[in-house]
């Protein structure tokens, strides 16, 4: 068995987790004792309007996660059955299930089994005073032990996974091969394998924490299982957090949250998801001209690639943000800080399709251009044999009144294919499908290009950019000599007035408030 821990071992440990070691039965833990729930309440609130929240409330009060079934997925100590949240902290309407590292199923809180770790994380989460989404239906307990070995497979392939009830999965713990050690390359594949086959297979929305700066045996702040690729992998702004690319220089993380640790930040980002899956089911922004009936809506409105790809167009870019064309995400904060407002605003204003299909990846002018500067489209692109399908969306972007410029964002994601068992990185390679978002302008000037060969995110960011039409694209590239149909999310924003950009520094004191709460005494326990 693999090691398994909280997502809160220290950069001190690097030295030796450079060191090649055989995979042991111990991990690194934290013990959390003590924790002062009512001041911690009282930080969510600050960080609930860090990230949105507030704003969201205002306009959509019945937001809540109403309806949205989620697991909890905790690290649980040596035994692995000290992983359980106290429901005291969820609303009365919220059941738990707790299944401990033997599979046992429990409706009733085992305070034997208690962790304030996980009680910390739900509170953030689903917590009834300043949770992110406090409405949802169901908490899904689970200790990682059982769920790695017996629910996804990461410690050992399972052939036909069992689904589970929850829709959004958090997980603030990592991956780690015994002893405090870092994964290593042959246990990050297999866990990427494992977690991405079960999101493309059940539609399973993970939000994993990339962990404090701890390294894996290859030197990647980006531990698993937030190194896989159809999850979003959480960093934490204002607090201790690791940074990428991975092992395999993929831009990751995909985003990142205020918290003084990844633990603390990334159950605000499971929880903006669970509001966005709420949104989506309510087919919010729903119209027929959409070309799809209400239901259909609904299922692409939460499909776990348009709710990435909302959560990351959402985030907003703090000082000091940067990307290439080859690498779609900041190294430190991903797409950005999260801002689940406008996500929603985004998924609210609705879907719109792509103005016209075809192989030319030269500019295009639709004769009716999308109306929508915000939104969003679940889609399909042509990777041809020898050809490259291009999928265009047309906008035409009205002269302002008070001469200001637009600020775009624009984020495409796809999931990486099912792979086989065998050829770890290989065959994530193979099944990797090759797509690029490219925008250009009325004189068919290419104004940007995001192209990494290696991801299956794509983002272009653009400040200043003037009025005028502008043909944004999808462009499935050609590849292993085989042609497909790619299923893709995109989501758009021109904004104007540019909006206000968080910085930093105001996250860092939101964290740093809540830091003396959180602090914990490190351990060491054999399992």
């Amino acid at each position: 068995m693999w090691g398994i821990a909280t997502d809160r071992s220290f950069r001190s440990v690097a030295t030796s987790i450079r060191k090649a070691h055989l995979p042991g039965r111990n991990a690194l833990l934290m013990a959390c004792a003590g924790l002062v729930v009512a001041p911690l309440m009282a930080a969510q609130t600050s960080l609930g309007d860090a990230i949105g929240l507030g704003q969201l409330q205002a306009v959509a009060p019945g937001l809540n996660g109403s309806g949205v079934a989620v697991a909890q997925v905790e690290s649980g100590g040596g035994s692995g059955n000290s992983f359980e949240a106290n429901p005291t902290i969820a609303g009365a309407g919220v059941a738990f299930t707790y299944i401990n590292s033997s599979g046992a199923v429990s409706s009733s809180y085992n305070t034997a089994d208690a962790s304030g770790h996980a009680s910390a994380v739900g509170q953030y989460f689903y917590g009834s005073s300043g949770g992110v989404a406090p409405g949802v239906s169901s908490v899904y307990n689970y200790s990682a032990n059982y769920f790695l070995n017996s629910v996804v497979g990461a410690n050992g392939f399972i052939a036909n996974p069992p689904a589970i009830a929850a829709k959004v999965v958090n997980q603030s713990f990592i991956i780690q091969s015994g002893q405090g050690q870092g994964a290593t390359t042959a246990q990050e594949a297999q866990a990427n394998i494992a977690y991405d086959n079960y999101t493309d297979t059940y539609g399973t929305i993970f939000v994993s924490a990339v962990g404090n700066g701890s390294y894996t045996q290859m030197g990647s702040d980006i531990n698993p299982p937030a190194t896989a690729y159809n999850s979003i992998a959480v960093a934490a702004v204002g607090g201790s957090s690791g940074y990428g690319p991975t092992d395999d220089f993929r831009s990751k993380p995909d985003i990142s949250a205020p918290g003084s640790e990844t633990s603390y930040a990334t159950p605000l980002v499971a929880g903006a998801a669970a509001l966005l899956v709420q949104a989506g089911s309510q087919a919010n922004g729903y119209q027929a001209s959409s070309g799809l009936t209400q239901s259909a809506y609904a299922a692409a409105a939460t499909d776990e690639r348009t709710v990435k790809a909302l959560l990351l167009n959402g985030a907003v870019k703090p000082t000091g943000w940067s990307h290439t064309a080859s690498q779609p995400l900041d190294t430190h904060y991903g797409a950005g800080v999260l801002n689940v407002y406008n996500s929603y605003e985004q998924l609210a204003a609705g879907r719109a399709a792509y103005s016209q299909a075809d192989t030319n990846t030269a500019a295009e002018t639709a004769a009716h251009p999308i109306t929508q500067l915000v939104g969003w489209d679940f889609n399909t692109v042509h990777s041809g044999s020898e050809t490259p399908g291009v999928n265009h969306y047309s906008f035409s972007l009205p002269t302002v009144a008070k001469g200001a410029a637009y600020d775009f964002t624009a984020t495409l994601v796809w999931n990486i294919g099912l792979t086989n068992a065998d050829g770890y990185s290989q065959a994530l390679q193979t099944s990797l499908n090759n797509l690029d978002l490219a925008l250009y302008n009325s004189a068919g000037v290419q104004v940007a290009i995001s192209d990494s060969s290696v991801d299956n995110v794509q983002q272009l960011y653009l400040t200043g950019l003037t009025a005028g039409n502008y043909d944004l694209q999808v462009v499935g590239l050609p590849q292993d000599g085989s042609a497909t149909n790619v299923p893709y999310a995109l989501a758009w924003s021109f904004q104007d007035p540019p909006g206000t950009v968080p910085e930093p520094a105001s996250l860092a004191l939101l964290a740093i408030g809540s830091l003396p709460l959180l602090l914990c005494r490190s351990r060491r326990r054999s399992a």
